[in-house]
């Protein structure tokens, strides 16, 4: 590091489950005595249950990540139509996260909604809607229903979680990450708080 050679020690002081992190940066605001935590990511949907802190339930799905949007999106008719060849994932993504559907910087007359607006009823009724189904024997109980991930901030999406009773805390893409880091404060700070037994 700097031109001089250095030697990095890393020490693995907790493992812990996808989800396990969100839970630790909401617990307190919410009632995790029977909590159920949706996580709509990138390449899946991931629901967990937690009974405080300690995980209980896992359940995954494929179909219900944002990229097979994304991939409908980028491979429609009318953007193939408009731009003479299937889109760019990375530009539809960053399209869809600015929630003004532009495409990247060289197309400023000209924006994929239409396209958006034609897939997402295939994609939430083929992915999310089964992915949710899958869950709902556990709705009735919970304490709280959590949608985290960048999923939960589609347009369309957040409101129609919110109808549902889902709480869709402020910044849900960064929640897991927010939470491993407090867990990894309270590590190197040498408590012995074993936040995930």
């Amino acid at each position: 590091m700097r031109g001089k050679e250095s030697q990095i020690n890393i020490v693995v002081s907790h493992v812990v489950e996808e989800g396990t992190g969100a839970a630790i940066a909401i617990h307190q605001q919410h009632d995790f005595s029977n909590a159920l935590v949706i996580d709509l990511g990138h390449g899946t949907g991931i629901a967990s249950a937690f009974n405080g802190l300690h995980l209980s339930y896992r359940e995954y799905s494929l179909e219900s990540g944002v990229e097979s949007l994304i991939h409908a999106v980028a491979n429609s008719e009318s953007v193939r139509k408009a731009l003479l060849k299937p889109a760019d994932k990375h530009l539809i993504r960053a399209g869809i996260e600015k929630g003004d559907f532009s495409y990247g910087t060289q197309n400023p007359d000209w924006n994929f909604k239409d396209a958006y607006v034609a897939a997402f009823p295939d994609w939430f009724n083929r992915g999310l809607a089964q992915f949710v189904k899958t869950i709902e024997v556990r709705v009735p109980a919970a304490s709280c229903m959590v949608a985290i991930g960048g999923g939960a901030l589609l347009p369309g999406i957040s409101g129609a979680l919110k109808k549902k009773n889902f709480i869709v805390p402020k910044n849900p893409r960064w929640m897991n990450a927010q939470g491993l880091y407090q867990l990894a404060l309270r590590a190197s700070s040498k408590t012995e708080v074993d936040l995930c037994a």
